[in-house]
């Protein structure tokens, strides 16, 4: 299948959200900012993430879309060992990272593609159930399982991450980005890859459905205080109400259902949004830029850390700065690495981390 030039854009826009959002957190800048300005970052915290995640998902159905449509098992199988080939890289640089960058995704980016690799034929409806599934069991444990009780979102810390329990609670549970509920959106983007969306009709009904279910998600969340400040009549309940509040927001901390909608419905529209626009201008620079950076996405995420909060580290700006700042230091990284990635696709197929990733992996 050639390669939509709009998935590529996208990644584009999901790295570039990811780095401002880490850049303002290495910094502590997210309230140091006038509110206008912390309200517009806001709305990057979660969601950039959550796009990385489904375009991820996506990119496993494109894989594979010929040895399913054939019903080619021997290809399928072949194209599940080169996904679990590749998650198990993506965990030992994920691991790596931890220690330099406590919110690291790889380490769980490789569960959620090892799952996935599992999942490569089944339906539709079953992704939709599987990923039901795990919001459903995320907000069971979030219950009764403390999930604020190693994670300190002040500092970065997760206290004794580096023991059995703490390294399966972190990784499945309350960490950043926790493989139960967030495997799920990696399945809705393995549902998403399967649709044909280079016929502008189908992104357009994706568009407006994944819309209204973001819309209607961010209206619970911020009506929510109002229910449930009503539904606490006594002292005896507050700690119940403030638990149900928790899973009923928007927010990414924790990943309670009303973010995964509000936050898998937003991905999914400014995805296909990117891939009309990549359909419509194909020879544009711009498009043929963003794509560029797209392709490099991995590249431009460990670079993220090893060369931009590494510069940032030795010039002392790593904490305590404003949020413009941040946000103009997280500009010209991007603008560097999109210049960076134009120049490599002259010469290179793929970028550095995703060439050595395809020969260790396959």
């Amino acid at each position: 299948m050639k390669r939509i030039a709009g998935f590529d854009l996208a990644r584009a826009v999901a790295v570039a959200g990811m780095v401002a959002v880490d850049f303002k957190v290495a910094m502590f800048a997210e309230r140091r900012g006038p509110g206008w300005l912390q309200q517009a970052a806001g709305l990057l915290d979660g969601r950039a993430a959550a796009m990385f995640v489904i375009l991820a998902g996506v990119g496993a159905s494109l894989m594979t879309a010929s040895a399913r449509g054939d019903g080619d098992l021997a290809a399928l199988e072949g194209a599940r060992q080169r996904m679990l080939r590749r998650a198990g890289f993506l965990l030992i640089v994920g691991y790596l990272f931890v220690p330099i960058w406590p919110a690291d995704i790889l380490h769980c980016y490789a569960f959620y593609i090892g799952i996935g690799a599992f999942l490569l034929a089944a339906s539709d409806r079953a992704l939709w159930l599987w990923a039901a599934l795990a919001a459903a069991l995320f907000c069971g444990l979030y219950s009764f399982a403390g999930y604020w009780d190693q994670l300190d979102v002040v500092d970065l810390n997760y206290r004794g991450l580096w023991t059995p329990v703490g390294l399966v609670r972190n990784l499945l549970f309350n960490g950043w980005h926790p493989v139960l509920p967030w495997v799920g959106l990696f399945l809705v983007g393995m549902w998403l890859g399967r649709r044909d969306v280079r016929s502008a009709a189908t992104r357009w009904r994706i568009i407006v459905a994944a819309a209204l279910v973001a819309g209607a998600a961010e209206a619970v969340a911020a009506f929510n205080p109002i229910v449930f400040d009503i539904v606490a009549t006594g002292p005896s309940t507050l700690g119940v109400v403030a638990g149900r509040r928790a899973l009923l927001a928007a927010e990414p901390l924790p990943p309670g259902p009303i973010y995964l909608l509000a936050a898998g419905g937003t991905a999914i529209v400014v995805i296909l949004l990117c891939v009309g626009i990549g359909s419509r201008w194909p020879a544009a620079r711009p498009v043929r830029w963003g794509a560029a950076t797209g392709e490099l996405a991995l590249t431009i995420y460990v670079g993220h850390v090893l060369v931009g909060m590494g510069t940032l580290g030795a010039m002392g700006r790593l904490g305590s700065q404003t949020l413009s700042f941040a946000l103009g230091a997280a500009a010209v990284f991007i603008a560097a690495a999109a210049a960076f990635a134009v120049i490599w696709r002259r010469f290179r197929r793929r970028g550095p981390v995703e060439s050595l990733m395809r020969l260790i992996a396959g």
